[in-house]
């Protein structure tokens, strides 16, 4: 296998990218002193990895850690050593996770996956145990229009956009909502899109065996994920796990009584956050609890009111106790919001580092609060990778155009005219502007001239000098269209360009389904991006 990928050299480009977002991510990316002060500490640091790891022995056993594996989905690759030496020798898990999508969702939900598996194989190495990376499908969302769609490409080089429809989700929890027979189309018009290449079938068949009518996209994404990455070790956990839900019960019911601590203490986090000239990505609100209740309503956040809770939409008065009885006939109804499901996260799982993306990134520096609250380690945040695939007939018509993957941000109009004008034969340009220079050179002279028989002469000589300029201008845009008009192609290969590269203006890993790519080159696409998601690690030992 290795010798077949050293002897056929991908035919895509992984361009590495930093992660784009607020002055608090950059400053983290950098490790900025003002910024680590509110996560574990210096992410690029193995020391600090050691540390959280010593922190997660005292708190996790044998029996926690059979507690924390009852709750993953293993691919049939995983072997019984493996499981029992992460049982035994104090075991890790690398997480990462995201809501379930469309076939897999955008491309960054496998950068994410990768990431940790990268980050985990690392650990493992040195710290000297095992550590398993942990994809957390979050099932338990309720936003249905962030996970009901996708985007591929066609081969007419045109974004098209699959979206379910007639699934009845009615603000439920994603893992209520069973996929309809639309899902079979949408395979089809996937596969009409990409057309037949060398792996597309055997992936299209792996969609239709897992995102199938009646199935949930929780559980699909989590058997496509195990079965293109379960092989290098990857577990999946769904957040509607009943094992899981059992673990949390306690914790969620100790957040539900100390409601208004939390507010408290993560209002008063937030200030210094503010005070450190850093915006919220979550905003606190006055008297909600870091809970959702599920009822007929849909999911709803619980907020506290002076005779216990009251539930956002339908208003509906709760106690303490009646929040406990409606848990204990159905767990899954109760949930924690997103500020609350990192700690339950790493409540139940033994957590040396969490991969985020840039949103995640920003919210989890409002956590320490409930982290400590909970009496539950936080654990490092590990910036996930970002990359843009630029494939061998892009690359070349980027190269045919002379244009580079930055300028690509631009308009394809922009990069049009910029083009064009820089084909104006050197002869035309240099007469256009020796003819304007000639003309500002002689308007001068003659209002230099003409404003000693009239002063009131220069603004005539100024405007017809302007007039004049004008008219040399829209000349140059004549030459330019009609450069234009010969030059169509150029037009519809930028447009080609950048929406593989900048799909609806937007950066590719956040649009384009991974299936786009796995369909033309297969595992060699995944091969080639673990081969560029390094690792860089400093040790106290090099003496940084």
């Amino acid at each position: 296998m290795k010798e077949r990928q050293i002897q056929r050299a991908p035919n895509f480009e992984v361009v590495l990218e930093e992660l784009t977002g607020s002055v608090l991510l950059k400053d983290y990316l950098s490790g900025s002193s003002k910024a680590l002060e509110f996560y574990a500490g210096d992410w690029r640091r193995m020391d600090l990895y050691r540390k959280v790891a010593t922190k997660i022995e005292k708190r996790f056993d044998r029996d926690s850690r059979q507690r924390a594996f009852d709750t993953f989905r293993i691919p049939h690759t995983f072997s019984q050593q493996r499981r029992e030496t992460w049982l035994k020798g104090n075991g890790l898990v690398v997480t990462t996770g995201q809501q379930p999508g469309l076939f897999g969702g955008p491309l960054f939900c496998l950068y994410k996956a990768l990431s940790a598996i990268q980050l985990a194989a690392r650990l493992e190495r040195d710290l000297e145990r095992t550590v398993i990376p942990v994809f957390w499908v979050a099932s338990e969302d309720h936003d249905w229009k962030e996970v009901d769609h996708t985007y591929f490409i066609d081969r007419q080089d045109q974004l098209i956009r699959l979206a379910l429809e007639g699934e009845d989700h009615r603000g439920r929890s994603i893992h209520r909502v069973a996929l309809t027979q639309n899902i079979s189309t949408l395979i089809s018009q996937a596969s009409e899109a990409i057309g037949t290449t060398e792996f597309s079938e055997s992936y299209f068949k792996l969609y239709r065996e897992h995102y199938r009518c009646g199935s949930d996209l929780g559980t699909a994404m989590g058997d496509f994920l195990l079965k293109i990455l379960g092989p290098r070790g990857l577990v999946v956990v769904d957040s509607s796990n009943s094992c899981l839900k059992s673990h949390s019960r306690n914790m969620l019911l100790a957040e539900l009584g100390n409601a208004k601590e939390s507010e408290e203490e993560l209002a008063n986090w937030n200030e210094s956050l503010s005070d450190a000239g850093y915006s919220q990505q979550v905003p606190i609100m006055e008297n909600a609890v870091n809970l959702l209740l599920e009822d007929s309503e849909g999911r709803e956040r619980i907020y506290r009111r002076e005779d216990g809770f009251e539930l956002l939409k339908s208003k509906v008065g709760l106690s303490f106790e009646d929040i406990t009885k409606i848990i204990d006939k159905d767990q899954l109804l109760l949930s924690p919001n997103v500020l609350l499901r990192p700690i339950v996260e790493a409540s139940i799982l033994p957590v040396v580092s969490y991969v985020a993306g840039p949103g995640e990134l920003a919210y989890y520096a409002q956590l320490k609060p409930l982290y400590k609250a909970h009496q539950v380690d936080m654990p490092v945040i590990f910036p996930r990778h970002s990359a843009t695939i630029i494939e061998g007939k892009v690359g070349r018509k980027m190269s045919k155009l002379g244009i580079s993957l930055e300028e690509c941000g631009h308009s394809s109009q922009e990069l049009f005219s910029s083009i064009v004008k820089e084909e104006i034969p050197a002869a035309i340009q240099t007469d256009i502007e020796d003819l304007k220079r000639s003309i500002r050179q002689t308007s001068e002279n003659l209002v230099t001239h003409v404003s000693r028989i009239d002063p009131t002469l220069e603004a005539t000589v100024k405007k017809s000098r302007n007039t004049s300029l004008a008219s040399i201008d829209e000349l140059n845009r004549k030459i330019v269209r009609n450069l234009k008009r010969k030059n169509e192609n150029i037009l519809k290969q930028l447009d080609s360009i950048r929406t593989h590269l900048i799909p609806d203006e937007t950066r590719q890993e956040r649009v384009l389904n991974p299936s786009f790519y796995l369909a033309r080159y297969g595992k060699d696409f995944i091969e080639e991006l673990i081969r560029r998601f390094k690792i860089e690690l400093v040790d106290e030992d090099d003496g940084k």
